[in-house]
């Protein structure tokens, strides 16, 4: 039987509390549940989810906004 995600992640987690970083990548195909496998482990843990690329975003668009003042 194939192991869930959320058990992947978690035993990732676990790995990366030793690193510097702590830095964990979750990769994989559109559509392959990646999103809602964080969003479970996330609550388990009472952790958030922070989407990087919307708050990335979100300040790049402030500081376009004030460079054009």
């Amino acid at each position: 039987m194939p192991e869930l995600v959320q058990n992947r992640i978690k035993r990732s987690l676990g790995q990366a509390e030793i690193l510097y970083h702590r830095l964990v990548l979750v990769v994989g195909e559109s559509g392959s549940g990646k999103t809602a496998a964080l969003r479970a482990v996330a609550g388990e843990l009472g952790a958030d989810v922070i989407n990087v690329n919307l708050a990335l975003s979100a300040k790049l668009i402030e500081l376009t906004g004030c460079r054009s003042q």
